[in-house]
């Protein structure tokens, strides 16, 4: 699920913060993660609508779709920024939990990486 996804794609930012006490890198991750959210509120949306499963997933966007979100006040994907800020903040919790139950075999992946 985007849930999942948004566990292990916020999971190398809450590494970086418990290993160094910031994090640097984090920014793209964050606006990637958006954009995820994104397609996925418009496939949900897209497959629901119709019964072609063809472009179920994809991150097309084009100039009608961009112009549609801004009339809307950036609604026009299906999940408004607190819904996303939610989620966001859920996913790094939930990574925050996990790396911290399994420090040793972080701290041991981190080594094995330098």
């Amino acid at each position: 699920t985007v849930d999942k996804l948004a566990v292990i794609s916020v999971a190398g930012v809450c590494a970086e913060i418990l290993a160094y006490g910031n994090a640097e890198g984090g920014v793209a991750d964050l606006v990637q993660l958006r954009r995820i959210y994104g397609a996925s509120a418009s496939a949900k949306r897209r497959s629901s609508d119709d019964d072609d499963k063809t472009d179920f997933g994809s991150f097309s966007d084009d100039a009608t779709k961009r112009r549609l979100r801004r009339d809307n006040g950036g609604h026009g994907n299906g999940m408004d920024e607190k819904e996303m800020d939610n989620r966001t903040r859920f996913a790094l919790g939930y990574a925050f939990g996990m790396l911290r139950q399994n420090l040793g075999a972080l701290d041991a992946l981190a080594e094995t990486m330098e």
